[in-house]
């Protein structure tokens, strides 16, 4: 059937009513359901299905389906009619973020800070759930009747066949995904969570000034990703503060390790830098935020300061930032005898990783003492809490970290060994906190006991 001709058909429960956009993979419509009378997005895929195809993308589109959060759009419906599949999805009458924003189209900053903000959010939610986007791209970005931005064709690209190109671009039979917004990684076959990033960095440049990092034939794009230097961001824009331009060219570099942790570090980061240009470093490329607040202070640093070089530890070093790195890695125990130099081994860590937590990093020292008790109260103190007698110290202690993206270590912790359920307590209560901690192997079993394997 020629697409335009599913103009007053139906399919299942809606009446198409209208074209909405029309991609290499799919047609999307305007469409009424017949009973409830509202109106929903009905994207039709360009392609017939056997049975068991059938059945496979009707599992995919479960998974889709059970994606809720505020920024990405829902999936009202997902059916198979004589062989041809339709996902029914909210309808987002403010078109995409492309129709909004044509190429070319050179955005105010906090314009850019908003959207990231709200893309973010959507990516950081789907990353928790173990599921990559794989097309981040402006036309994948949609606003609702609030001017909120909602994420479309989630995971989508898992219910793409790979022999289909278009306005996606397929590089290889393994490869789904807009070549211009595609991560090395993933041109290499091996998309991950920080390929998305990847990809929102790549729509930052190209919002901030006007034009995608790359140009070129489809494998032309696709070689410059993956070996060639990113053309610098303030040869096109010399007004742009240096902080912003770094925030962009790490989210976009070619190895994911050396990228933010997460998106939604990367959009924090972005909001940093763009609040600091704002307040501290006014500039006519950026006029104030309506409504921005204060900038918000810088990531906090109590870390001993080391004069020496550590030698000889570079595998240790290297695989603890490893495991920091890991979203699903929370608590890292460093455990020896006494004296082989795993504080110091702490601190080097510490220095490799300070740029990888956005709300800082705090060494706590708790050599001096030996009651359980005092452990929250010297966490506080290092943090600058005040403590107040209306709540136990604990809860004030997460009530202040449960937002942020800190490393607490925990130096001699075999001293006060038994307050290790409080600190499973801050793990439990605060998401984006991380810890490490530093006691020697005869405490080991005990501190194991209470905190468990994380």
């Amino acid at each position: 059937m020629d697409r335009q001709d599913w103009i007053g058909q139906q399919l299942g429960n809606y009446r198409i009513l209208r074209l909405v956009g029309r991609g290499g993979f799919a047609t999307v419509y305007a469409a009424e359901h017949v009973y409830l009378k509202s109106l929903a997005a009905l994207k039709i895929l360009h392609l017939q299905l056997a049975d068991e195809q059938a059945a496979r993308f009707l599992r995919e589109a479960q998974t889709l389906a059970r994606l809720t959060h505020p920024y990405i759009v829902r999936v009202l419906d997902f059916a198979v009619q004589d062989g041809t599949p339709f996902l029914a999805m909210e309808y987002a009458p403010g078109g995409t973020l492309r129709k909004r924003h044509p190429s070319g189209t050179r955005m105010p900053l906090e314009t850019i800070v908003s959207y990231v903000r709200q893309v973010a959010s959507a990516l950081q939610y789907a990353h928790d759930q173990r599921l990559i986007h794989r097309d981040i791209k402006p036309e994948n970005m949609l606003l609702n009747e609030r001017e909120e931005v909602l994420l479309a064709d989630f995971g989508l690209a898992m219910l793409i066949p790979h022999t289909l190109s278009g306005s996606t671009h397929v590089v290889d039979q393994s490869i789904v995904g807009t070549v211009h917004y595609l991560a090395p990684e993933q041109l290499q076959g091996q998309p991950q969570p920080a390929s998305d990033q990847y990809a929102l960095g790549v729509v930052v440049y190209e919002w901030l000034c006007g034009n995608q990092p790359f140009s070129g034939s489809p494998i032309e794009i696709a070689m410059q990703q993956i070996s060639a230097p990113l053309p610098a961001l303030r040869t096109q824009l010399p007004e742009l503060p240096p902080a912003i331009e770094e925030v962009v060219l790490r989210a976009l570099a070619k190895e994911p390790k050396l990228r933010f942790p997460s998106v939604h570090d990367f959009a924090t980061a972005l909001q940093h830098a763009c609040q600091e240009n704002v307040f501290l470093h006014a500039t006519p490329f950026m006029a104030p935020i309506p409504g921005a607040v204060p900038p918000v202070p810088e990531p906090v640093w109590k870390v001993p300061s080391v004069f020496t070089p550590l030698i000889g530890r570079e595998q240790d070093v290297a695989a603890i930032c490893e495991l920091l790195s890991r979203s699903e890695i929370r608590l890292v125990t460093l455990l020896g005898t006494g004296g082989i130099g795993k504080t110091r081994l702490s601190l080097e860590v510490a220095n490799q990783v300070r740029a990888s937590f956005a709300d800082g990093i705090c060494f706590v020292a708790l050599a001096s003492i030996n009651d359980p008790g005092m452990v929250m109260s010297i966490i506080a103190h290092e943090q600058g809490i005040q403590e107040s007698g209306t709540q136990p110290i604990v809860e004030q202690v997460k009530t202040f970290l449960q937002d942020k993206h800190i490393l607490l270590i925990l130096d001699n912790f075999e001293q006060v060994v038994t307050a290790a359920p409080q600190v499973a307590e801050l793990l439990a209560a605060c998401s984006r906190l991380k810890v490490v901690v530093r006691y020697y192997h005869r405490a080991f079993e005990v501190g194991r006991n209470y905190l468990g394997a994380r």
